[in-house]
């Protein structure tokens, strides 16, 4: 419980979840997961609410999807956007939606949580948007993959660290 509540408390402080004092339509149960590192992730069941939401209907591509575009490239980093769903701010509606109970008392997401429906067709979408044009970029889940081409390895490296 001490855990729990200091992960409420970093949470709370980040900005990504807020205390809830008012009624709310909807709430979902709480979910705690117990990373390898020991450190908790706080996540909600909202199966009832993914029935009500709808979806963005956005392509999630798949790396089969980008291998034919990685035939000339020769060096690559795979670059983990930490914790995505949060780069993305609720409306403050939405932000109600997803409400959860805990021990301590209820609380909404302020950002995007994992578990949501929606969530993965809106982060991709986004992620595209933001990366759009850039060439050597390509976008796998929450990864975004840079590619190096060039003649050589040095030249690929070089046009990979470019791209970086």
């Amino acid at each position: 419980m001490k855990h729990l509540k200091e992960e409420l408390g970093s949470l709370e402080e980040r900005g990504i979840i807020a205390q809830v004092e008012k009624s709310t339509d909807w709430i979902s149960s709480m979910v705690v997961v117990r990373k390898p590192s020991g450190k908790l992730r706080i996540c909600i069941d909202p199966r009832p609410l993914n029935k009500a939401l709808k979806c963005q209907h956005f392509p999630l591509p798949t790396i089969d999807d980008v291998l034919p575009d990685l035939t000339k490239a020769r060096v690559f980093t795979v670059c983990d956007v930490k914790d995505g769903f949060w780069h993305i701010r609720l409306s403050e509606e939405s932000s109600y939606l997803t409400t959860f109970a805990t021990p301590f008392g209820r609380y909404r997401w302020i950002r995007m949580p994992m578990g949501i429906s929606p969530a993965p067709e809106v982060f991709q979408h986004r992620l595209t948007q933001a990366l759009e044009g850039i060439p050597g970029i390509r976008i796998i889940a929450d990864d975004i993959l840079v590619c190096g081409e060039g003649d050589n390895d040095e030249a690929a490296e070089k046009d990979h660290d470019t791209k970086l």
